[in-house]
């Protein structure tokens, strides 16, 4: 197995070789990481395509599972965006559909709105959706925030007399990039600055 000294000594993507997959893993040192290894393995798919965090959802987490209110959202925390710092872009992406309600959608916002980063959209299928909520639904689009906030996935079993319990399969990603303004002050001190 290569070690970070046989960088130079390893094939480089490029014609005819295929391209990087979504799946495929890159290694980074973490700087804001403490203890043992700072390495990290980071999907390329999360860093390739400018995203900063990334989240699964299955059908059986413990929130959805424990939601048995016939017709009844259940909001799930994802994390909480830092305190000044803009979220730009928001990506969902079902890889698994969703099965054992007749109608399942979801919404992704902050304690402020729950589709203000992706507007209600049904998971019963694969799909990929980004930026379509309120608050970024064009690419210019930013949400900053001065102070911490939490960032939530909603579901909405429709109105069918269904619960969120009934789900037998499904799966999704989220995918979010958050500009931190510490993560850029950090980025100065490793730019040589112009004079």
């Amino acid at each position: 197995m290569p070690t970070l000294d046989d960088l130079s000594t390893l094939p480089t993507m490029g014609n005819p070789s295929p391209r990087i997959a979504s799946d495929d893993l890159l290694v980074l040192q973490d700087a804001d990481g403490a203890g043992g290894s700072r390495v990290k393995q980071v999907p390329a798919g999360v860093i390739a395509k400018g995203f900063t965090d990334a989240y699964v959802v299955n059908f059986n987490n413990s929130e959805l599972v424990a939601q048995t209110g016939a017709n009844t959202d259940e909001p799930i925390t994802l994390f909480t965006t830092p305190a000044n710092a803009a979220v730009t872009r928001v990506r969902v992406v079902v890889t698994k559909p969703f099965v054992g309600l007749t109608a399942c959608n979801i919404s992704v916002g902050d304690a402020d709105g729950a589709d203000h980063f992706v507007a209600a959209t049904s998971v019963l299928d694969e799909l990929v959706v980004e930026n379509t909520g309120a608050e970024l639904d064009t690419k210019q689009e930013i949400e900053f925030n001065t102070a911490t906030k939490a960032f939530n996935i909603n579901f909405d079993p429709a109105s069918n007399g269904e619960d969120m319990a009934d789900l037998t399969a499904g799966q999704l990603i989220v995918l979010v990039e958050i500009v931190d303004a510490a993560d850029y002050a950090n980025l100065a001190s490793l730019i040589e600055a112009t004079t």
